[in-house]
């Protein structure tokens, strides 16, 4: 009797078991992006600076004419543009989206090396429902493999083009590197882990055919740096971006590629 009682807690305990580890591995391969990032007011806690954020021309009235005589960048390739506001400016749009101004520009953030391709960032003093624009310089020939919250979910970008037209559907760009710093915001949580690719003497090229599509090619993911490329994300390397291949790379439409075939 006490033989078959144990076998059955034994039984349990591994079935509990095995339902955790398929929750937590559910948790870590499926990020969530829960906020878009466009219309929004930032602080900069390493530059001491406010930035406004939005995509195309998208602005209501009262943020389009306070923006008129600020210095604004367009980010490569994409609609999104950053805003840097003076003082009085990001005092006028803070108040005007109901923020606390003196309470945003509080945080402080610190830095630490952990190792040569991993960054710790940690911010103190954030706000829960504020925007934070964050930075990190990286090391020359170094490249962003992943960008990691606490709380397991990889901060990424969001790009969905009709191919038909070429028009941009939807842009949430929450990060991008520009001149060996890398930027990212975040409505925050208290810590990030950065992870890098070493510099690369030799890059691949990875060719990924569609399911049922007779050949039809469905990414090309240049430069590709083998298997943990596909564990850290490679949608900013994928140049088609065809859906229907089981979400490797960009999932743009089902057309793209479809001009090009492998026989």
């Amino acid at each position: 009797m006490n033989k078959n009682n144990d076998l059955k807690r034994f039984t349990d305990e591994k079935l509990i078991t095995s339902i955790l580890l398929s929750f937590i591995i559910i948790f870590i391969i499926c990020p969530v992006y829960a906020l878009d990032s466009n219309d929004i007011i930032a602080y900069d806690p390493i530059d001491n600076i406010f930035v406004y954020k939005n995509r195309g021309n998208n602005f209501d009235g009262f943020i389009l004419e306070n923006l008129k005589n600020m210095k604004y960048k367009k980010l490569k390739n994409r609609e999104t543009k950053e805003f840097y506001l003076d003082g009085n400016i990001a005092k006028k749009i803070a108040s005007h989206k109901g923020l606390d101004f003196e309470s945003h520009k509080k945080a402080k953030i610190i830095i630490r090396k952990l190792k040569d391709d991993v960054y710790r960032l940690e911010l103190n003093n954030k706000l829960d429902g504020y925007w934070y624009r964050l930075k990190l310089k990286i090391p020359d020939g170094y490249s962003v493999r992943k960008i990691l919250r606490d709380d397991g979910v990889a901060i990424g970008n969001i790009v969905q083009i009709d191919r038909a037209s070429g028009k941009t559907i939807k842009e949430d760009i929450r990060w991008y590197v520009e001149d060996n710093t890398l930027y990212f915001y975040d409505d925050p949580i208290s810590g990030y882990s950065v992870i890098l690719s070493p510099p690369q003497p030799w890059f691949s090229i990875m060719v990924e055919e569609a399911l049922n599509s007779a050949g039809q090619i469905s990414s090309i993911v240049y430069p590709y740096n083998g298997e943990q490329d596909l564990i850290a994300g490679i949608n900013n390397l994928d140049h088609i971006g065809r859906i229907g291949d089981n979400g490797i790379g960009q999932d743009i439409d089902g057309d793209a590629g479809s001009k090009i075939a492998l026989r």
